[in-house]
């Protein structure tokens, strides 16, 4: 069972700046540390057990070997990064790779850890349908091994000078809205929230709730800027608007 949004993935060619340029907006940003066997590493933006992932790769080769998530990543970033994906966390998540699999997509689950640079690491498991986490137009699924009270121990969440407390709301851009929902629908089991029309991105959709997130799926309405999204980067998560602690007058989100 689905449970939470757990955290977006935010892809960047170089990790050091990426911290740099995060904390001079405003967020706590900390080093998470590495993926073995996978050439990646990353940094935390940590709202509690929701989060942002910074990721990027310190060894290519090692990347590019682990598979095909490792080569979609090396791919995306060779072409700037950006949003890359966004994970939902749950409990027996076997049975959404059944119910994934029964769409005809591949549905593993795979074991991962993280070693973190104080000597300790983070483990979980996961299910990428399709076998990719990165540049798809659903999430992947995680199922945490580490109890969550230990990882905020280990990771406690941060205080954002900029009043960022959670994500809000992740845009996704698919090319046909019908071919998208069963896995929302049938496989994931999401709850549904209506019917979007978004006339600046020229596209229509539907939204679907997990926790305090939505998630807006849209698929463009003739040429207009989400096509042209969609003909530049493909589908997959294009849009990331956060949660933000109420100022002394009023309260918002920001994009």
């Amino acid at each position: 069972m689905l449970t939470r949004f757990d955290h977006a993935v935010i892809a960047v060619p170089d990790l050091d700046a990426a911290v740099s340029a995060y904390r001079g907006m405003g967020f706590e940003v900390t080093l998470g540390g590495r993926h073995p066997d996978r050439g990646s590493h990353n940094a935390i933006i940590r709202f509690g057990l929701t989060y942002l992932e910074l990721i990027s790769v310190h060894d290519h080769r090692e990347a590019i070997e682990s598979g095909e998530s490792g080569r979609v990543l090396v791919d995306y970033l060779a072409r700037g990064g950006g949003l890359a994906g966004f994970v939902l966390a749950g409990t027996a998540i076997a049975d959404q790779a059944s119910r994934i699999r029964k769409l005809g997509l591949a549905a593993e689950l795979v074991a991962m850890r993280r070693a973190r640079p104080d000597g300790s690491s983070f483990s979980w498991r996961i299910v990428a349908p399709g076998g990719v986490q990165w540049r798809r137009p659903w999430p992947f699924l995680i199922e945490w091994e580490t109890p969550d009270a230990e990882r905020l121990r280990s990771e406690s969440p941060g205080v954002h000078a900029n009043g960022a407390c959670g994500v809000s709301t992740v845009g996704i851009a698919v090319r046909d809205l019908d071919a998208a929902l069963p896995l929302y629908r049938d496989a994931l089991l999401l709850a549904e929230g209506g019917s979007l029309t978004r006339s600046d991105l020229r596209a229509y959709g539907r939204r679907f709730v997990i926790g305090e997130t939505d998630l807006h799926l849209l698929a463009p309405d003739g040429e207009g800027p989400l096509a042209v999204q969609i003909a530049e980067r493909g589908e997959g998560p294009f849009e990331l608007s956060l949660r933000f602690h109420p100022p002394t007058a009023g309260s918002g989100d920001a994009r």
